[in-house]
């Protein structure tokens, strides 16, 4: 289900590689976004990927045709305006001569017309289509949950628990139900203004984002792209840029972290903040907070891991059982207080401390030649978490 611009040129005497050059030159939104571009080859024909969660747009030869295909409606008006302003370049640059022909055609007029208003109708009458199915199937509670609008959430593991997920966070059926246009789409403005950029940064923010300092080059994609779109966004940039520049080393010291509200605090915007099973090594696994994924390691024979974010923080330690140095004694250094023991997992936890900063809990799990032990350190407002933590360990046995 989506709105879809499929045009068809003459191909005349170029190649494929022709093509595809063109494409590759051509088929790029504004700065910064461009930087999201990713293309991939087959026969005949160039996938061009624009956006994340956004479908690529095919260029294909049929016989002596040019085709292109594109799905607008994840983003929305904006996309599909620039989308048609990039097949213009290629035209020109090109010599192509774009057409509408009986199977191939622009459902929202917007490339006969470019007409701004007509498009974003379509978009919008779209939308009012795309709310009754949604409603319609949420209804069967709770087969009607987790309903997920251009997005691949299996990638954030469990993930929050609401009747839709869109790209610009999730929705109960009701409030789905009332988004408007511009609320829903996060390209609704043609052009590349504030509104645009501020509506591109939350759509990134829930969906790309680590929510921590940048570790490789797509981190660093996100991150050039947060910082330019808010610069255009202006007074229109979501609040929690604020945090992002923080995480990014921008502005920390002017921000100061204490005046900033913990991360756990409403609302909670990051798809890749909500609770995910995370894989350490040797069989363990637990939940913590998604932007985890990606802890840091310290290396050597025993591994380590550890990360921070607000006013928490998390240690992971894995360690062989039967190491030339080994831990101590198991029962020595496994807390009292709260035991539980699962097949060949025995497991223990506590926490301790009051005042801000000052609560720590402990956790430590042994299994046969392997050791866990994770440590942890939050404010007040999260007391119990470790315990939340130990019921969520989980241990799988190497073969």
């Amino acid at each position: 289900m989506g709105l879809g611009l499929s045009l068809a040129s003459d191909l005349g005497r170029k190649s494929f590689s022709d093509v595809a050059r063109l494409a590759r030159s051509e088929l790029r939104l504004p700065a910064p976004l461009d930087a999201f571009a990713t293309f991939e080859e087959g026969r005949d024909v160039i996938y061009a990927s624009l956006f994340p969660n956004e479908e690529p747009v095919a260029v294909m030869i049929e016989g002596r045709r040019l085709l292109v295909e594109a799905r607008t409606s994840g983003l929305g008006p904006g996309y599909h305006a620039t989308l048609v302003d990039c097949l213009d370049r290629m035209a020109l640059l090109g010599g192509l001569e774009w057409r509408e022909t009986e199977d191939a055609s622009d459902e929202t007029g917007y490339f006969a017309t470019r007409d701004p208003a007509l498009l974003q109708a379509e978009h919008a009458t779209f939308l009012a289509a795309l709310q009754e199915r949604v409603v319609e199937i949420s209804a069967d509670a709770p087969s009607g949950r987790n309903i997920q609008i251009n997005l691949d959430l299996s990638r954030f593991s469990l993930g929050p628990e609401a009747d839709v997920h869109t790209q610009r966070g999730p929705r109960t059926r009701d409030e789905f139900a009332g988004d408007s246009p511009e609320a829903h789409f996060p390209w609704w403005t043609l052009g590349l203004g504030a509104p645009a950029a501020a509506s591109l940064i939350e759509t990134l923010l829930w969906t790309e984002f680590k929510w921590r300092a940048p570790l490789d080059d797509r981190d660093d994609v996100v991150a050039a792209a947060l910082l330019r779109l808010a610069d255009i966004a202006g007074d229109l940039a979501p609040p929690a840029m604020a945090r992002v520049r923080l995480f990014l080393g921008s502005d920390a010291e002017a921000l100061g972290v204490d005046a900033l509200p913990p991360l756990s605090d409403p609302p909670m915007i990051g798809y890749a903040r909500w609770p995910a099973r995370l894989q350490f090594d040797r069989g363990w696994s637990a939940v913590l907070p998604g932007h985890m994924s990606a802890l840091s390691s310290d290396g050597g024979k025993r591994r380590g891991w550890s990360a921070e974010w607000g006013s928490c923080g998390v240690t992971v330690y894995e360690g062989l059982a039967n190491d030339p140095d080994p831990p101590p004694a198991i029962d020595e250094m496994m807390p009292t207080d709260n035991r539980r023991r699962d097949d060949d997992v025995v497991l223990g936890w506590s926490e301790a401390g009051s005042g801000p900063l000052a609560r720590s809990g402990k956790i430590i799990a042994y299994a046969p030649g392997t050791l866990l032990l994770l440590s942890l350190s939050m404010d007040e407002d999260r007391r119990g978490w470790t315990e939340e933590v130990a019921g969520s360990v989980g241990y799988v046995a190497r073969r």
